[in-house]
Formats: C-alpha cells, structure tokens, sequence
C-alpha cells in the first residue's frame, strides 16, 4: 500500500506539473498568433522557441526576420542572427523593420559602414515617425565611422 502511495503521488506530481509547464494552444494558428504578440510586445526571448517552431516549419521572409531578431536579443552572440535577417531581407516584401534589425547587429559587431548602409535603407522604406527615430543613430554611426577613418 506504501508503495501504492508513493507512485500516486510520483504520477501526480508530474502530470499537473507537466500540464503547468507548457502553453497549450488549440490550434496552430493559435500558437501563431500568440508568439506574434509576444514579438509586438518585443518579448523576444519567450517568443523565440516559437519562431524557431514556425521557422523549421515554413521558411519564408517572415520567420526568417522575426527569429533573427529573436536571436539577436536571446545570444550573447549577436552575429548569430545575421543569417537570417539577411535572408530575410532578400525578400522584398519583408517587414521593413528587418533593415534596421540588421543594421543593429552590424552596429553591435563594429560593422559601421555595413550599419550605417542598413539604417539608411531603413529610413527610406519606414514611415516617417519610425524613420525620424533613427536619427540619432544615423548621426552616432556616422561619428564612428568618421572616429576609426582619422585612426
């Protein structure tokens, strides 16, 4: 009876924790639009098992920017993400944020001119209050550029 016990509380304890430790979608569309709004809501971490789902799945433009991005904010390694977000760009439908994604990796790999080419192609492509945003970091990009130039 002992015996009995302890495996009853052993089974019990693993399925409610099972059933706790994951989201359960009733559909894949579902699923979908939960890892959208996580990504809207720039929760690229949570998001980003999601996007690699979806990405394994159907590799198109999309996924290719939204897990790039999701990459470059989950590793340390940012160039991890450059694959992807290149991918991406090679479409010309994809999301224009996906240049300006891009041109934040380079900048985080000291690729200025590469960054700076990004932003731009960004800022002639984004609306215009998401392009008047970027300029800070145009002017910044630019100093630097200028900075290692006179080195």
């Amino acid at each position: 009876m002992k015996i009995f016990k302890t495996y009853w509380f052993l089974f019990l304890f693993f399925f409610t924790w099972n059933i706790t430790g994951q989201e359960n979608f009733k559909n894949e569309g579902e699923r979908i639009k939960y890892a959208n709004k996580l990504f809207e809501d720039k929760k690229f971490i949570e998001a980003e098992p999601h996007m690699s789902n979806f990405l394994s799945n159907k590799n198109n433009a999309e996924y290719n920017f939204k897990y790039g991005v999701c990459v470059l904010f989950k590793y340390a390694d940012k160039s991890k993400s450059i694959p992807y977000l290149k991918k991406a760009i090679r479409n010309s439908d994809v999301d224009p944020r996906a240049y300006f994604y891009l041109g934040r990796v380079y900048h985080f790999n000291y690729l200025f001119q590469d960054a700076l080419n990004q932003y731009n192609k960004y800022k002639s492509i984004a609306n215009l209050k998401e392009a008047k945003s970027l300029n800070n970091f145009l002017i910044i990009i630019s100093v630097m550029i200028s900075y290692r130039l006179v080195m």
